[in-house]
């Protein structure tokens, strides 16, 4: 990681509260190349907002139902700016369609079984 993690709100489509990321820059090597990463990642819980707080698992620890992004972008040049990053585009892309996939809603059981991945279904 180069540098240390910080929040960006990401404003959403439509209006409503902003979606709290974390996004970080790193750099990852292999034989005779160099890639500059920048990595974005949130949670939305049950019910809530897309959040970066500072301790997830003590933020996260009692909700049932936990959704968890991450965007990953390859730059073209390790300085490149946040505010122009491609990546927030497709941020806001997806959170327009996740938005709208259902949540289990209170007296109905959740869509997956326990212990087992759930992938929501996107409509692009």
């Amino acid at each position: 990681m180069l540098g240390v993690p910080t929040r960006h709100e990401v404003a959403l489509p439509g209006g409503g509260p902003p979606a709290e990321f974390w996004v970080a820059r790193f750099r990852k090597e292999g034989p005779g190349q160099r890639h500059h990463l920048r990595i974005f990642w949130s949670w939305r819980p049950w019910g809530g907002a897309w959040q970066a707080p500072d301790n997830p698992r003590l933020a996260f620890g009692h909700v049932p139902a936990l959704c968890k992004l991450y965007v990953v972008r390859e730059m073209t040049s390790p300085d490149e700016p946040l505010e122009d990053d491609p990546a927030l585009g497709l941020i806001r892309l997806l959170l327009a369609d996740l938005d709208k996939t259902p949540w289990p809603s209170a007296g109905r059981p959740f869509p997956f079984e326990a212990g087992r991945p759930f992938t929501p279904t996107l409509n692009w």
